[in-house]
């Protein structure tokens, strides 16, 4: 069977969809492949000293978004402060335009440029709340 596969949380799509209906990510610039063959899911995890954020590809972090429990008391950290995706087993991050900024190994990123992720790098969401990727 043809599809196209969400780059952002893996979800087929017919070859004629222009939009993910999971996820709403754009899916005109996505080759056509064999989609018989499941996909297998990759999580990645974000760690806090004794604390861990496990991510799926499309997710959202910040106070009022994936790991609002761990995070709805820094302040410092947007609502919705990075998103998160995975290509062809790469991890990569973008910042939402966050107030604070997103920082990796120390270095703010661009808002809204993809970043790629390595694991132990150190991902800052504004300068007080680090965490440690773990792939």
């Amino acid at each position: 069977m043809k599809c196209k596969r969400c780059p952002a949380c893996g979800e087929k799509s017919t070859p004629e969809e222009m939009i993910c209906r999971k996820c709403l990510t754009a899916l005109d610039n996505v080759d056509i492949t064999e989609c018989d063959e499941k996909k297998e899911v990759q999580t990645l995890q974000l760690s806090l000293g004794d604390k861990t954020i496990v991510l799926n590809a499309g997710d959202v972090i910040g106070r009022e978004a994936k790991g609002e429990d761990l995070l709805s008391d820094k302040l410092t950290v947007s609502r919705e402060h990075a998103r998160f995706h995975e290509k062809d087993g790469q991890w990569f991050v973008i910042d939402l335009d966050s107030t604070n900024g997103t920082y990796l190994n120390g270095e703010k990123i661009e808002s809204g440029k993809e970043i790629l992720l390595h694991h132990e790098d150190e991902l800052g969401f504004s300068r007080k709340v680090t965490f440690r990727v773990l792939l």
